[in-house]
């Protein structure tokens, strides 16, 4: 016979997330433009222009939600490849 599963009651979080807010909204550090909270780093495996990992990458970024910041980086090129001596 196996235990019953306990499970802890639900925290009420108003007043926390409240007052994190109300510190968040007057932090000086705060500008103008505020970066997302979400940034999200695309790298396609392959070097060509036109593969099909470049082409799915191209597609998924336009399907990222507005508030989240989407780059796709090719910096690859720039990595050499590994040599096992």
């Amino acid at each position: 016979m196996t235990p019953p599963i306990v499970r802890p009651e639900p925290r009420d979080n108003s007043a926390r997330l409240a007052s994190w807010t109300a510190n968040r909204a007057a932090s000086p550090h705060d500008s103008q433009h505020r970066p997302s909270a979400v940034r999200i780093l695309g790298i396609a495996g392959s070097l060509r222009h036109d593969s099909y990992n470049r082409k799915l990458l191209r597609s998924a970024a336009g399907l990222v939600a507005p508030d989240a910041e989407f780059i796709d980086w090719d910096g690859l090129k720039a990595i050499p490849p590994l040599r096992r001596g």
